[in-house]
C-alpha cells in the first residue's frame, strides 16, 4: 500500500508538472497568436522575434503540437507578407522574406497544406505563394494557380490578381475579370495596371484615378507614375513640389527610373531650384543600380564637366555600360569622343 501510495504521488507530481509546463507553453502562445494581426507580425523583424521564441519553445517541448501549428501559423503570415511586399514592388523585402521561410521555417510546408485542404483562406493563399516560388515544394504552377483560383470568389485581391495572371494568354475574358475585381478591391498592382491602359488611350482623368490610390499605397512604380502626372498636369493640375515629393518616395523604394528623373529636375533647374550637386547624386544611385539613362547621364556630366569635375576615363567608363544596355545616346557621344581623339592624333602627327 506505501509503494502504491509512493507510486501514485510520483505519478500525480509528473502529472502536475507536465500540467505545469503546458500552461506555461501556452501563457507564451496565447500572446503570438493574439498579435498576429497587429504590428509585431506585419514586419519581417516581429517575425524573427515570434520564429526564434517558437523554436525556442520547440527545444523545451519537441513534440508539441501547439509549438508546432504555431511556426505553421507564422510561415502563413510570412508568405502573406511576401504577397504584400511584392504588390508594392518592394524587391529588397521580398528577397529577405523569401530566405526567412527558407531558412527558418523549413518544417512547414505540409502543415500549410494540411490547412489550406482544410479550405483556412490565408493557408490557401500562402500554399498558392509556396508553389509558385518553388519554396519548401517544387515550383508547380498549376498547384499554385489552383490555389489562387479556389478563393478569388472570396473578395481576396491578392487571389483575383494572381487568376487574373493565371490565365493570360488562355481566356482573356477571365483575365479582366479578375484584373478588375482585384482592383476594385485595392490590389495596387491591378489598379497601376489599369492606370497604364489608360495612359495609354491618353485617358488622364482615368490614368489619375486608378494611379493615385496605388501610389498612396506605396507601390514603388505607381509613385513614379504619379509623379509624372503632376510634372506634365495630365488628371491633375501641374504641381512640381508634389511631383519631387512622389519622386523621392519611389526613389526611397529603390525606383532607379525615379532617380534619374530627380537627376534631371535638379539639372535643368527648369521647375525647381537648380542643384548639380543633387542631380549628380541622384544620378549616380541610377547609374550603380545599374540604370542605362542614369549611366548616360552620370557619363554625359563627367564628359561636360558639369556638377563633377571632368574626367574622359569616368565618361568613357558610365557611357559604355550604358551603350551595352542599347542606350543609342551613350553610343553616339562614345563615337564623338572616338572622333575628337582621332582628329587631335592626326593634327599632332601634321604638327611633327
Amino acid at each position: 500500500m506505501l509503494g502504491l501510495a509512493f507510486n501514485n504521488r510520483c505519478f500525480m507530481g509528473r502529472y502536475v508538472e507536465y500540467f505545469i509546463k503546458q500552461l506555461f507553453l501556452v501563457a507564451l502562445l496565447i500572446m503570438p497568436v493574439s498579435l498576429l494581426a497587429g504590428e509585431l507580425l506585419t514586419t519581417q523583424k516581429g517575425l524573427e522575434k515570434q520564429i526564434k521564441d517558437y523554436r525556442k519553445l520547440l527545444q523545451v517541448e519537441p513534440k508539441s503540437e501547439v509549438v508546432r501549428e504555431g511556426l505553421a501559423d507564422l510561415a502563413v503570415a510570412t508568405l502573406l507578407l511576401m504577397e504584400k511586399a511584392d504588390e508594392l514592388g518592394n524587391n529588397k523585402e521580398l528577397q529577405r522574406l523569401k530566405e526567412l521561410v527558407r531558412n527558418k521555417l523549413p518544417d512547414t510546408a505540409w502543415r500549410i497544406e494540411n490547412k489550406a485542404v482544410k479550405k483556412q483562406t490565408d493557408a490557401v493563399l500562402a500554399a498558392a505563394v509556396l508553389y509558385r516560388y518553388g519554396l519548401l515544394v517544387g515550383q508547380d504552377r498549376d498547384k499554385s494557380c489552383g490555389y489562387y483560383e479556389a478563393i478569388a470568389d472570396q473578395q481576396s485581391p491578392y487571389a483575383n490578381y494572381r487568376s487574373a495572371l493565371c490565365f493570360v494568354g488562355l481566356d482573356s475574358d477571365k483575365t479582366v475579370a479578375y484584373m478588375t475585381a482585384a482592383a476594385h478591391q485595392g490590389h495596387a498592382i491591378a489598379q497601376e495596371y489599369l492606370a497604364r491602359v489608360c495612359l495609354a488611350s491618353k485617358d488622364w482623368v482615368c490614368m489619375v484615378r486608378w494611379v493615385k490610390p496605388a501610389a498612396d499605397k506605396g507601390r514603388i512604380s505607381a509613385l513614379s507614375l504619379m509623379a509624372w502626372a503632376y510634372v506634365q498636369g495630365h488628371g491633375v493640375d501641374k504641381d512640381i513640389s508634389m511631383a519631387v515629393e512622389y519622386y523621392e518616395r519611389a526613389a526611397k523604394g529603390g525606383d532607379l527610373l525615379a532617380e534619374n528623373n530627380l537627376g534631371q529636375l535638379f539639372e535643368e533647374g527648369l521647375v525647381v531650384k537648380k542643384d548639380l550637386s543633387k542631380a549628380v547624386l541622384h544620378y549616380r544611385l541610377a547609374a550603380e543600380g545599374g540604370f542605362a539613362q542614369g549611366q548616360y547621364n552620370l557619363g554625359r556630366l563627367y564628359l561636360f564637366g558639369i556638377g563633377v569635375k571632368k574626367s574622359e576615363r569616368q565618361a568613357v567608363e558610365w557611357l559604355t555600360k550604358s551603350s551595352l544596355q542599347g542606350m543609342s545616346e551613350a553610343e553616339q557621344l562614345l563615337e564623338l569622343m572616338s572622333g575628337a581623339f582621332n582628329k587631335f592624333e592626326k593634327k599632332r602627327v601634321n604638327v611633327k
